[in-house]
């Protein structure tokens, strides 16, 4: 009867640690994800307010560019959201004006599949034209969403 109460103590206090260790991993898994999204939020909040403008204006042009670009290789778009995009650059080319984006599409719930810099020229009447879609890095998606892939991703260009 001793040996069975030692045993049953021993196997109790080890399913216990288990289970913290358990807990303790889904515990700080889940900050980490937050706070990455909150880094990206933060991000997006510290530029000034006419670039937050300038991301919000041509949100519409993002999207449509990165769904040309990811189409053939996941079965939905990613999402491309005006908190995780942030203006690099504008430059003045001639009758042209040029703005770079950088941006973060996701897929499912905000399962970041890469970073892309984007660029648009617009001449002096307003007409908009892309100019460059640059694919910097591809992160992997999660087991549960590998079904939405077509295929491998081009390489990254730097």
């Amino acid at each position: 009867m001793v040996i069975h109460v030692r045993h049953s103590k021993i196997m109790a206090t080890g399913f216990l640690l288990v289970l913290f260790a358990f807990i303790l991993t889904a515990f700080l898994k889940q900050n980490c994800l937050h706070d990455s999204a909150g880094t990206a939020m933060a991000a997006f909040e510290e530029q000034d307010i006419k670039d937050q403008l300038l991301v919000y204006l041509f949100l519409d042009n993002l999207q449509e560019q990165s769904d040309l670009f990811y189409e053939p290789y996941y079965t939905l778009n990613p999402e491309i959201v005006y908190y995780l995009t942030t203006l690099k650059e504008v430059t003045s080319d001639g009758p042209y004006t040029c703005i770079k984006f950088v941006t973060l599409p996701y897929l499912g719930p905000h399962d970041t599949i890469g970073e892309d810099e984007i660029s648009f020229c617009i001449n002096h009447s307003g007409e908009v034209v892309s100019t460059e879609f640059r694919h910097l890095k591809s992160y992997a998606l999660p087991d549960y969403l590998r079904s939405l892939e077509k295929g491998a991703l081009p390489p990254t260009s730097q």
